[in-house]
């Protein structure tokens, strides 16, 4: 259930060519539009058919385009942006 998903704690979320974001989502700012690219890149991902390690391997060029995208846009970075962060979400473990 996608609205699961978005309800602990998740900005967005893309499966299998559809963006889900929360009801009532604005794109009002930088980081608004930075959590939008990042579901992008997940499509773009899907679209050319990339193939990763893992699932969660995909989130590494996903946080990256976004992070660069607000250091570009001189905005604020999100904690879960830093290199550490982008690295433990990015990681595959053994039981995936």
């Amino acid at each position: 259930d996608m609205t699961k998903t978005l309800r602990f704690g998740a900005h967005a979320y893309y499966h299998e060519g559809v963006v889900y974001l929360p009801k009532g989502f604005k794109v009002k700012s930088i980081r608004d539009k930075s959590i939008v690219l990042h579901e992008l890149v997940h499509h773009w991902q899907y679209e050319q058919n990339i193939e990763v390690d893992c699932v969660r391997a995909k989130e590494k060029l996903a946080y990256e385009t976004q992070r660069d995208y607000l250091i570009a846009n001189k905005a604020k970075l999100m904690p879960e942006l830093s290199e550490f962060n982008i690295v433990m979400r990015s990681i595959c473990f053994f039981d995936e």
